[in-house]
């Protein structure tokens, strides 16, 4: 929102006024606005402070839906479904190789888990079919 002539910044009372905040009304000069990309609306530094309290960054949801996804087929995989047990190996790894961040970290044991049981349950269905073709011969 553009201000009227002659407001002044919230922050800096020497400073002219070019937006006032869409959130707060605010008014802030060109150093005091924060924006997300270029075409945004902009908001005070109060504003984005309170946004950044509240807001999840998208790589963090998308890293701990990676890590829930291959809990998942882990588990499925328990089942003998080879694509199954194929796509939860590459998840689960894919997610232990990105889990940078401390957030993630802590739920990495969802991958460990997630292809510790697809392991586990291939070596134990590999077991079975080659007892059972051990045993017809």
């Amino acid at each position: 929102m553009s201000v009227t002539a002659g407001g002044t910044c919230a922050t800096h009372p020497e400073a002219a006024a070019t937006f006032s905040c869409p959130r707060c009304g605010s008014f802030m000069c060109a150093a005091c606005e924060r924006r997300t990309r270029p075409e945004a609306m902009p908001l005070c530094p109060k504003c984005w402070d309170l946004r950044s309290r509240v807001t999840v960054p998208q790589n963090e949801v998308k890293e701990t839906r990676m890590q829930t996804t291959g809990f998942v087929l882990g588990l499925v995989s328990i089942i003998p479904i080879w694509p199954v047990m194929l796509a939860s190996v590459i998840i689960n790894i894919m997610s232990l190789v990105q889990a940078k961040e401390e957030v993630t970290r802590q739920k990495r044991w969802k991958s460990i888990v997630g292809l510790s049981v697809t392991v586990l349950s291939g070596l134990m269905w590999m077991c079975l079919l080659f007892f059972a073709v051990l045993k017809d011969t």
